[in-house]
C-alpha cells in the first residue's frame, strides 16, 4: 500500500491515503506528545494545506516522504525501540509549522494548532490561506500602519517606538488577562492541585497575551508569557492524578513556578506603562523550562 502511494499518481492517491491514516489513528496513544499524534496532525494538514493551493505537489511530496519515514519507525518499534528518533520529530514538527508560521491559521485548523502549543509554537490566527491573499493582506496592513503611524501618536518605550493607541489597548487587555493568570498561579500554590480544563484556561490566556506583546514588540513579554502558556499546558497533560479519584483533578506540581511567572509578567506590564522598557524575566523562563522539561510522572 505504501509503495502504491509513494510511486503512484497524485489523483489516484486518495484512498491509499484514507487508508494510511486510518492505520496512524490506530497507532496514537492517549498521551498528547505520542509521536502518532504530531504525526497523524501534520500529515492530515500538508493535504490540506494542498488542496487549498490547488492540489501543490510539493504538498503532497513531503506528505509522502513523512509516510515513508514513519514505515521505518514501524520497522524499529517492532525491535523494542521506544521513541521516534528526535530528528524525525523536528523535521515533521517543522514541518507542520512551517506554513502556519508564514500565512497564519484558521479557525478549522484548530486541532493543528493546538498541537504546536503542545511543543511551545505558537501562531497567528488569520484569514490568508494562500501566499497571494498573504501578501495582498501584508500590503494592505503595511499602507495602513504607514498612514497611522503619520497621524497618530506614538509612545517611547527604552529604544522602542510604538502607536499609542495600540499600547493604551494592550495594558489594558493584559492586566486583565495577568491579573487572571496571578489568581491561576495562587489557588494552585495554595492548594496543591489544578484541575486540567483550568490548566488549559491559564495556557490559551497566556498564549493570546503573548501573542499581542508581539505584535506590539513587546519581545520579553512574548516570550515570557509563551513559555508560561506552555508550562500551563504540561501541568494539564501531565500533572499527578488526585489520590481522592476526582476527574480532571492534577496535583504534585510545584505552583510557585507560574505564579511567580505570572508576577513577573505583572512587573514588566507595570515597567512598560511607566515608559520603561520591560526587564527580560530571565529567571522566571529558565524556572519555567526547567518545569516544562521535566520528566512526565505518568501518562493519560
Amino acid at each position: 500500500m505504501l509503495l502504491k502511494l509513494l510511486r503512484g499518481p497524485v489523483e489516484e492517491a486518495a484512498d491509499t491515503f484514507a487508508r494510511l491514516d486510518a492505520c496512524l489513528d490506530e497507532l496514537r496513544g492517549p498521551d498528547p506528545y505520542d509521536f502518532w499524534r504530531l504525526a497523524s496532525s501534520t500529515v492530515r494538514s500538508l493535504r490540506e494545506r494542498a488542496q487549498r493551493n490547488g492540489g501543490a505537489l510539493d504538498y503532497i511530496a513531503d506528505a509522502k516522504r513523512l509516510y515513508a519515514r514513519f514505515n521505518l519507525v514501524l520497522a524499529d518499534q517492532a525491535h523494542a525501540l521506544s521513541y521516534a528518533p528526535r530528528s524525525l520529530v523536528r523535521a515533521t514538527l517543522a514541518l507542520l509549522w512551517r506554513d502556519f508560521a508564514l500565512y497564519g491559521a484558521m479557525p478549522e485548523d484548530t486541532d493543528h494548532v493546538d498541537v504546536l502549543r503542545d511543543y511551545g509554537l505558537t501562531v497567528a490566527w488569520h484569514v490568508a490561506a494562500t501566499p497571494e491573499s498573504e501578501a495582498a493582506w501584508e500590503e494592505g496592513a503595511a499602507q495602513a500602519g504607514e498612514e497611522a503611524s503619520r497621524d497618530a501618536a506614538t509612545r517611547d518605550l527604552g529604544v522602542l517606538r510604538v502607536n499609542a493607541a495600540a499600547y493604551e489597548d494592550f495594558l489594558q487587555s493584559a492586566e486583565t488577562s495577568i491579573d487572571a493568570l496571578v489568581e491561576r498561579g495562587t489557588q494552585a500554590n495554595e492548594t496543591g492541585m489544578v484541575d486540567e480544563a483550568a490548566a488549559l484556561s491559564a495556557a490559551n490566556a497566556s498564549h493570546r497575551l503573548g501573542a499581542a506583546a508581539c505584535a506590539l514588540g513587546l519581545g520579553h513579554v512574548a516570550l515570557l508569557a509563551d513559555t508560561l502558556g506552555l508550562a500551563w499546558r504540561r501541568v494539564a497533560h501531565h500533572g499527578e492524578t488526585h489520590a481522592d479519584g476526582a476527574e480532571g483533578a492534577t496535583r504534585g506540581i510545584d505552583a510557585t513556578v507560574p505564579e511567580r511567572a505570572a508576577q513577573m509578567l505583572r512587573s514588566m506590564l507595570h515597567q512598560a506603562a511607566a515608559g520603561i522598557a520591560p526587564s527580560e524575566g530571565r529567571g522566571s523562563i529558565v524556572a519555567l523550562t526547567a518545569m516544562i522539561e521535566k520528566p512526565a510522572q505518568f501518562t493519560r
